[in-house]
Formats: C-alpha cells, structure tokens, sequence
C-alpha cells in the first residue's frame, strides 16, 4: 500500500519546451517504491517479455513524440479484446482487472488518507510493458466499473501525476 496526504502532491515545474531537462531531479518517495518493486516483479518473471532490445528516439517537431521499435510486443502481447462500444459492460467471465495475479502483477494499492474514498484504486504492471516502469492505473477496481474515464479516475490519475518527480513519467 501506498498512503500519501494533500500535503505529498509536490509541486510540479514546468519546461519552456519539450525535450529540455526539468529543473526537478530528485527523485519521489512514491518513484522509488514504484521502481523498487516494479524492478522485482521484473526479476521474478512476471512479464511476457524483457525490455533489452527497445528502440527509442525522440521525433522531430515541437511536441516531442516518441517512437519506439519494440518487436517483443508485438509478438509476445496478449491480443486485445474486441471492444463494441464505449461503454462496454463489465464482464466477470472475460478478463478484467480483477482477476489479476497480486504477487506477480500488483505494484501497490493508492491510499490517501485524509479523504475517505469509495472503491480500491489500485496501480498494476503492464505485463506486456511498452518500457521501463509501465504501469496501469485501475481506479476503484473492487466496484467492477466498466472502463470508462470518471472524475474519480482523472483525480487519481493526476494526483499521481503529483506523487511523481519523475520526467520520465507518461500518461498513455
């Protein structure tokens, strides 16, 4: 479990452009726990695949893309569902969030602990992982959602947004 308080959300500092060094280097109590286990579950075997033979750059243009060449993904990922609509009912006989493996896929459970907060959120890896520290974010998991984006998930997904110092940190 990762417990925080308003008081953890740090201040963020913004680049004058895409590509330059932020001026925040040091590191989160909260990166540190996400690499450290993260790291672990890569030791023990819970992913598909490794991420050695990654190929990145960083694309031309104002708002640095990234392009990545990443064979193992493309041919050791699980193929994805077949999604209908937008609003796809949760179903407890096709795979879905709660039927993860804990020990080898849950990187640690979102706790804020002054707010009393319905539901489990929850961050998990990626097993089939585009790079170093890809992770899900699975807003109140326990209550069987379909996924769809609520306010609740975009409040826990930008308060981990604020838990990070991290640069390196996307949203996908």
């Amino acid at each position: 479990m990762f417990e925080f308080t308003e008081n953890d959300l740090g201040e963020q500092t913004e680049t004058h452009g895409m590509g330059e060094s932020y001026l925040l280097t040091q590191k989160s109590d909260f990166d540190l726990k996400l690499a450290e286990k993260w790291s672990q579950l890569m030791k023990k075997g819970s992913f598909r695949y490794g991420l050695e033979d990654i190929c990145s750059r960083i694309v031309g243009g104002k708002f640095g893309f990234v392009a990545q060449l990443q064979l193992n993904r493309s041919t050791n990922r699980r193929p994805p569902q077949a999604m209908l609509s937008l609003k796809q009912p949760f179903t407890k006989d096709k795979f879905n969030f709660t039927l993860i493996n804990h020990e080898k896929e849950a990187i640690f459970t979102l706790q804020k602990t002054d707010e009393k907060r319905l539901g489990v959120d929850q961050l998990i890896i990626n097993v089939s992982p585009l790079d170093h520290f890809h992770c899900l974010l699975t807003p109140q998991v326990d209550l069987m959602f379909p996924q769809v984006l609520t306010e609740h998930a975009i409040i826990v997904a930008l308060e981990v947004m604020y838990l990070s110092r991290d640069p390196q940190i996307r949203f996908i």
